[in-house]
């Protein structure tokens, strides 16, 4: 019978794919991957890895030989941080600690799962402090990680507690000449007293004597007019 056609859309329908997918993955049926890693086995479907990471709908729906493999070793990750971005492939969410976020972090960038990379540099900035600083940014160096706002954020909380991570030899170690330099580019240091920032300065230099060729350079961006007279005799005078 001729007439008007009418479209129905599902409300649920979105939410029982996924939960179909759940039911199949907890019993273990229609799986047709395993992938390998460090030995242990994750039986998964390519279907769904498909539609939640890049790396893996490149790896089935591009002419790879992976494509038509029902074994897939994968090195470069753990097996700790890869069951927990499989598991959020599967149910959409992810518990994070800075003892596990490293590995997470790595298996993420790896299948290119950006929604739980920005979970974990949302985590990390939340947890920042002085104690970890200095394994945050080795941690984002490391993977270069790219997440808009993420190196503002940290970028703030340098700014912001230079001098006291100044003290610290963790930091000392891990800050490059090039990122020193950039701070004591930033006007956001002038809160701190400049006798201060020439003693971080100092503490920066001491902590490697391989720097020792960067003191004209970096001693320039020191404002010694700012310091008092009894500043520059009692610790410039005894650095002369």
């Amino acid at each position: 019978m001729a007439g008007e056609v009418e479209g129905y859309s599902s409300s649920i329908h979105g939410s029982s794919v996924s939960a179909g997918f759940r039911a199949l993955y907890e019993e273990g049926l229609l799986v047709d991957v395993t992938l390998v890693i460090e030995e242990h086995q994750f039986q998964a479907h390519k279907a769904l890895l498909a539609t939640q990471s890049d790396y893996f709908r490149i790896m089935f729906t591009a002419d790879m030989r992976e494509r038509d493999q029902d074994k897939i070793y994968l090195k470069g990750l753990t097996a700790t941080g890869f069951s927990h971005v499989l598991q959020f492939m599967y149910y959409g969410n992810i518990d994070l600690s800075m003892a596990t976020v490293h590995e997470i972090l790595q298996a993420a960038m790896y299948v290119q799962l950006t929604e739980v990379v920005k979970f974990c540099c949302s985590f990390l900035m939340a947890k920042i402090c002085l104690d970890n600083c200095a394994e945050v940014m080795r941690l984002l160096d490391d993977f270069s990680v790219d997440i808009e706002g993420v190196r503002e954020k940290l970028d703030s909380f340098l700014l912001e507690n230079f001098v006291p991570l100044m003290s610290r030899p963790d930091f000392l170690s891990y800050l490059s000449f090039e990122k020193l330099k950039s701070y004591l580019d930033n006007d956001r240091l002038s809160r701190f007293p400049e006798i201060e920032l020439y003693e971080a300065v100092q503490a920066w230099l001491r902590h490697d004597r391989r720097r020792w060729r960067h003191t004209d350079t970096i001693i320039q961006n020191i404002r010694f007019c700012l310091m008092t007279p009894a500043n520059v005799y009692e610790k410039v005078g005894e650095n002369i």
